[in-house]
């Protein structure tokens, strides 16, 4: 009798399926192999083989290409690119944590752009992770080539970051933060020139001047440092100064030491600070004998003297008040206090948001002030510019009844200074009225002082109608008037907002 081997019973001949055993006589069995074995065995070598793949990828170095050879059909491939940073490497904020930062490599062949975004971003700012151009980086990461062959790469792992400053050939580990490289040459700041523009340098010196930017503006922190009479500034942003260990240390007299690229910035010469931990105070022995001797030995001019100054010089002036100007809260003209001298008057400048007087400190016009200033220019004439309170010093008060109020009169040739939609108070001669042509147009009043500035003061003929016509301004009369600052054709004008704005002197 023919049975299937596996399927039927060899002694009986019957179907016995999947059984080992016939169910009908009891004969044994010589089974193929299960498909419940052949499972198991499947779902070991199944695991084996990703075990061995996993234990190739980690053991197999991630290759290195250049960028030339990057093509379309690598996209989301990981690989190593070596290059040199053509810029320094931003970081980007969004409110208080960092959003991305990005580098530019170039190699032989071609350049990419590596951008690493959040929590990425993030640790490496933490690490105090830096790049400046001409850096040596080697980067692994995820590529992306963009319509138009633009080659990109996404920095997803802090670690495959590893940089070689070329200043000083020390790889820099993403893993723990860098220090400042006390064997690297310090040289003087003397020798630091336009030449120099992009590389980091080393030098020490003290602290002659630190200033911090004015709330809510762009502008970075400035440390002026000093060596044998040659300055230059050092500059910072917020999240640098917020990381510095010790800033109460910022004070004129400290001596620092300072790795920082060299930069130039409107043809001058200054030193960037990217990192906190590479600005370092040293023990300044007997600094503070010699800032006090020098600065009793300052040489106090009068203003006379202080206007022959060339500009820029920072000179101690001590004369008497012959005039003052306070323009007002609404106003982006500075204040200003004026000194006489055998050229003319000179003013002392300064902005109220950044220096601020107490009212026992305002002069009155005959006060005699001493004030630390900068020679400086403005439309041609001389102006001492004051950066900060202390600078001022009054030595006798004026006549009280000459201290500025905040309703004085703006002078109109400070009119361009007036910030747009803030009101002001003029006064002068009117020397030409300008009838309305239509509805829809001004009257025109064009008010002169008595050296010869204009104004054009508006008037729309809502407001004009309503003056009665025996108080309108004529050409000749001398009037006062309160209006809103406008800006027509890049000029400034006054807007006359109400009749009983306008007063006859």
């Amino acid at each position: 009798m023919k049975t299937n081997k596996g399927i039927s019973c060899p002694s009986c001949g019957r179907f016995v399926g999947a059984h080992d055993r016939c169910p009908y006589c009891g004969t044994g069995l010589q089974k193929r192999v299960s498909l419940k074995s052949l499972r198991y065995i499947s779902l070991i070598v199944a695991i084996v083989g990703l075990v061995c793949l996993q234990l190739m990828a980690m053991s197999r170095e991630t290759p290195a290409k250049e960028i030339s050879s990057i093509t379309p059909a690598m996209n989301f491939a990981y690989i190593k690119v070596k290059g040199i940073a053509t810029r320094p490497m931003k970081y980007y904020r969004t409110g208080d944590k960092v959003s991305s930062c990005y580098i530019y490599l170039k190699d032989k062949t071609g350049i990419m752009r590596v951008t690493a975004f959040r929590q990425v971003a993030e640790k490496l700012y933490n690490k105090d992770i830096y790049i400046v151009a001409g850096d040596e980086v080697e980067v692994s990461g995820k590529i992306r080539v963009v319509e138009g062959d633009k080659i990109s790469m996404t920095l997803e792992v802090p670690d495959h970051l590893k940089i070689k400053h070329k200043d000083y050939g020390k790889p820099q580990n993403t893993a723990a933060k860098s220090k400042v490289n006390h064997k690297k040459q310090i040289i003087k700041l003397s020798d630091i020139s336009a030449n120099d523009v992009g590389n980091n340098v080393l030098v020490e010196a003290i602290i002659s001047e630190f200033s911090k930017p004015r709330e809510g503006s762009k502008a970075p922190y400035r440390l002026i440092i000093e060596q044998e009479g040659t300055k230059l500034p050092v500059i910072f942003w917020q999240n640098t100064f917020s990381r510095i260990a010790m800033p109460e240390k910022l004070v004129s007299g400290s001596k620092v030491q300072v790795e920082a690229t060299v930069g130039q910035y409107r043809d001058k010469i200054q030193l960037r600070l990217k990192r906190s931990n590479n600005l370092i105070f040293l023990k300044a022995e007997a600094v503070a004998a010699k800032v006090k001797n020098k600065k009793s030995k300052k040489q106090i001019l009068t203003p006379q003297e202080a206007f022959e100054q060339p500009k820029g010089s920072r000179i101690t002036v001590r004369g008497k008040v012959v005039d003052v100007f306070f323009p007002g809260e609404n106003s982006r003209a500075p204040n200003k206090i004026y000194f006489e001298t055998d050229d003319g008057r000179i003013p002392v400048v300064f902005w109220p948001s950044r220096v601020v007087l107490s009212q026992e400190q305002i002069p009155s016009v005959g006060a005699e002030i001493e004030v630390n200033v900068t020679v400086s220019a403005y439309k041609e004439n001389k102006q001492l510019k004051l950066s900060r309170a202390s600078n001022y010093k009054l030595i006798s008060a004026g006549r009280e009844a000459d201290k500025p109020e905040k309703s004085k009169f703006m002078p109109l040739d400070e009119l361009w200074d007036a910030q747009v939609g803030s009101f002001v108070k003029l006064k002068g001669q009117t020397v030409k009225v300008y009838e309305s042509q239509k509805e829809t147009a001004p009257f025109k009043i064009i008010v002169a002082d008595n050296e010869s500035n204009t104004v054009t003061v508006v008037a729309w003929p809502d407001v004009w109608n309503s003056i009665p016509e025996s108080k309108r301004p004529k050409v000749g009369d001398k009037i006062s008037l309160k209006g809103k600052v406008k800006k027509y054709k890049q000029r400034k004008q006054i807007q006359l907002k109400r009749a009983e704005d306008i007063i006859w002197n």
